[in-house]
């Protein structure tokens, strides 16, 4: 999750198929639009399998100057600025 809150893939789809809700928590930013969704664990696999080939190995594996938390991945909370 983009807040560092859900830590998979997995988790977020998770997430928006409850409709928002999740970790038994009440979130006062929760959208009423947000009806949530039934989704095949095929269908779910597949989705995933979309997701992470979108992503930029090379990227990922280049020397820019991230700040240090995103390479540790404990932004959350932070805000942060990349820049290359």
């Amino acid at each position: 999750m983009h807040d560092g809150s859900l830590a998979t893939l997995d988790e977020v789809i998770e997430f928006y198929a409850a409709g928002g809700s999740g970790h038994g928590t009440a979130n006062p930013l929760e959208s009423p639009f947000l009806a949530g969704f039934v989704l095949q664990l095929q269908r779910k696999q597949d989705l995933i399998a979309f997701l992470q080939s979108l992503t930029d190995r090379q990227f990922l594996n280049s020397n820019i100057n991230l700040p240090d938390c995103l390479k540790t991945k404990e932004c959350k909370g932070k805000r942060t600025l990349v820049s290359s």
